[in-house]
């Protein structure tokens, strides 16, 4: 490791612990005084400074066209950052405002009593996930095709340009910013773990907003229970995927425009705007179905200056002042990559194609053309069954990153959703907390129109909306337990270990068979050779084959020392084809070839075989591999 880089990480920690630090003061100073409602807001704070860093460094980079994305530059960024945002914060909050408590805070009722035998459940789903996670290599299909390997090209190329290949090789990348810190150090054993503070948080945030609609300890840490044990949740907590980072964000987002709803001053209100604005930026920095998840939050968020849910504020100044608090925000962490899709691709936008009247208009990908075609009403029908049948389109009913809510979700949210649903009409309330839960079901519901139509049925898209309609569910959740507290418990409880239990399956099974195999070594666990690792370098690998892709990865090499070119950048470089003089005149220094062999090769290809499994390899189920060096 550098020495220089290791002071410059540290760095970056200390500024992250000092930020978040004063989110938790700039919350309090905005009348949060729920302690998980302060935390979740607080961890906005120290993601935002670096992130804010990490993309001013990339920005200045991609305008002057040097390769300046090294650590070092990095934490003179963060620590600029973070001065800036702490003096536009103490501006905006001021420095001794006195502490008012807002209106509709929920009162504390008492203790978990039973219901920690649901949190010890819960806890130990996690427990196997983490055993698992900290006995191998970064995991999941999008993450080591394209989110990881994005993240240690740019900490390669020392700047963040577009990725070559397919168009969504080059989503907006945010969490993927953690990924690119460690890298520089090679700490890809925490690479493993990046995401499990981000589920802490997202716990942490859905306590906070299921404490929102009035529910009192048990009924939150109930809904609370309900969102984490959901294996979509538990599964992307220690994968490559960044849906459990975006929505963390979002929720949290949510979270303090509740909180500005219930502000006591104008102060508190405008700083609670702005840091939801900021979360939100965060998320849709994230990924790109943000752009439709966006929209509805700027409902909410009009509807919460307007109302205030708690005493009418009338007139069109504060909805404005709101709506520009928040959009502003939004652009902090989320404007790098609209500039970087301007600068790079000509469409802000990128890489979504954008069309008026069938004529296309910016340059990018279709959605509709990554997905298989079907009709809203069959997709609508499908999701609506979801929380009760689980099926995966395609894929039977196997848990994973992209599918399973759970059955605790299955028993307590579609009912839950109904009785907040109908308590808000029923009772025609302007108190904040009844407006809140019916709110959320709504939200929640939106999600599923979201999910039938522009998210194509891809449940994961729909992540926040899920573990919103979790939220909406407290109430009824707090009055069961409060009525039936021994057998709610039991039903929840067991709910949450079945759930639990069918998704640990999986990592059980993969612990026990690495156990069983010895198959502890990076080159075992992806099964690709072990030379990879050996080869000099920046030694620059082809992968040939569409079926090696998710391999991408794994190539790199544990020190993330080899070029690796996509089998769709290949294609760009070769151009017309396979031939002598493109190979000849090629970047490649060895090409990575899996079953089936390519028919296609002329017989003079100056390359030569330098690994061969066809007749070696243990597991016959893998595809054979092989590995060519290009002479020149």
């Amino acid at each position: 490791m550098n020495p220089i880089d290791i002071i410059s990480i540290l760095i970056v920690a200390a500024v992250c612990v000092a930020a978040l630090r004063a989110g938790a003061q700039l919350a309090t100073a905005c009348g949060v005084d729920e302690p998980a409602a302060r935390w979740a807001l607080a961890w906005i704070s120290p993601n935002a400074v670096v992130i804010v860093g990490v993309h001013v460094v990339g920005l200045t980079g991609l305008i002057v066209d040097r390769a300046i994305l090294t650590l070092p530059i990095i934490a003179v960024a963060v620590v600029v950052a973070f001065t800036v945002g702490h003096a536009a914060a103490r501006r905006m909050i001021g420095d001794h405002l006195p502490f008012v408590r807002p209106q509709g805070l929920p009162a504390e009722g008492d203790g978990l009593g039973s219901l920690w035998w649901a949190v010890a459940a819960l806890g130990g789903v996690y427990a196997v996930f983490l055993i698992d996670a900290a006995t191998r290599y970064p995991t999941g299909y999008d993450g080591t095709h394209y989110h990881l390997p994005a993240a240690i090209g740019w900490m390669q190329a020392r700047a963040m340009h577009l990725s070559p290949g397919v168009p969504h090789y080059s989503s907006p990348e945010n969490g993927m910013i953690g990924v690119l810190l460690l890298s520089y150090l090679r700490l890809e054993k925490l690479i493993t773990l990046v995401n499990m503070p981000y589920a802490a948080a997202l716990g942490c945030t859905v306590y906070a907003l299921a404490r929102a609609t009035g529910a009192g300890r048990r009924g939150a840490a109930a809904a609370t229970c309900v969102a984490m044990s959901a294996p979509m949740v538990v599964f992307q907590s220690v994968s490559g995927y960044v849906d459990v980072f975006a929505a963390q964000f979002y929720l949290a987002a949510l979270l303090a425009v509740v909180h500005a709803g219930r502000a006591a001053t104008d102060r508190q209100r405008n700083g609670l705007m702005t840091l939801a604005g900021i979360a939100c930026g965060i998320a849709l920095g994230s990924r790109i179905s943000y752009l439709a998840a966006a929209p509805p939050l700027v409902v909410i968020v009009v509807v919460a200056a307007r109302t205030g849910f708690g005493g009418v504020r009338n007139g069109a100044l504060p909805i404005v002042g709101a709506v520009t608090r928040f959009g502003t925000g939004i652009l902090v962490c989320s404007g790098f990559w609209f500039a970087r899709g301007a600068i790079e691709a000509g469409n802000p936008f990128y890489p979504l194609e954008i069309k008026a009247a069938g004529r296309v208009l910016l340059p990018g990908v279709d959605p509709g053309a990554c997905f298989p075609e079907r009709s809203v009403g069959a997709t609508a029908a499908y999701c609506a069954g979801y929380p009760w049948h689980e099926s995966k389109r395609g894929g039977g009913y196997a848990y994973g990153v992209d599918n399973g809510t759970g059955a605790a979700c299955a028993v307590f949210v579609p009912v839950g959703m109904l009785a907040a649903l109908w308590g808000g009409v029923r009772r025609r309330s302007t108190d904040s907390t009844n407006a809140w839960s019916w709110w959320f079901a709504a939200l929640a519901i939106v999600g599923f129109v979201l999910l039938a139509t522009v998210f194509y049925g891809v449940v994961r898209y729909a992540l926040p909306f899920v573990l919103v309609g979790a939220c909406a569910a407290a109430p009824m959740m707090d009055r069961l337990v409060q009525s039936y507290r021994r057998r709610v418990t039991v039903l929840l409880t067991l709910t949450v270990a079945v759930g639990g239990s069918a998704a640990a399956l999986k990592p059980a099974h993969a612990l026990m068979g690495r156990i069983r195999d010895g198959r502890w070594s990076r080159s075992a666990f992806y099964e690709v050779p072990a030379m990879i690792g050996e080869l000099p370098p920046e030694s620059r690998i082809a992968v040939i084959s569409e079926s090696a892709t998710p391999l991408c990865y794994a190539l790199l090499g544990g020190d993330y020392s080899n070029r690796i070119y996509s089998p769709a950048h290949v294609k760009q470089v070769l151009g017309d084809g396979m031939t002598r003089d493109a190979l000849l005149n090629g970047p490649f220094d060895y090409l990575f070839v899996r079953e089936p062999w390519p028919a296609d090769w002329p017989v003079d290809l100056p390359v030569s075989i330098v690994y061969d499994d066809i007749n070696s390899r243990t597991n016959r189920t893998t595809p054979a591999t092989r590995v060519y060096r290009v002479d020149r």
